[in-house]
């Protein structure tokens, strides 16, 4: 048996959940690019201790869903008034849509 207290335990699986999150969201492209592994945080929802946090549950948009979004939004150029700015914001959110960011 365990001498870490749950409260603990609890604390630090959070912060590891936390830390390989960020790398999920943030590096996983270069940490594959490099390394030729995909990150993997090494607790999943079942292997994960119990507490009071609730587990979060990330679905992602159909293909679908993101083609109407930016094939609205690229139409919604046509009339802005400062087209620079959209067209810069249209193109860095299609990439890293694209891109998986």
């Amino acid at each position: 048996m365990s001498s870490v207290q749950p409260a603990a335990r609890l604390a630090r699986a959070s912060a590891l959940s936390l830390h390989f999150e960020l790398l999920e969201l943030r590096h996983k492209v270069e940490l594959h690019t490099m390394t030729g592994r995909v990150v993997e945080c090494p607790l999943d929802e079942v292997n994960r201790p119990r507490g009071n946090k609730h587990a979060k549950l990330r679905i992602p948009p159909l293909e679908s869903e993101v083609r109407t979004l930016f094939t609205g939004w690229a139409q919604s150029l046509v009339d802005r008034r400062k087209h620079a700015p959209t067209a810069r914001n249209h193109t860095a959110a299609r990439l890293m849509a694209d891109v998986g960011l």
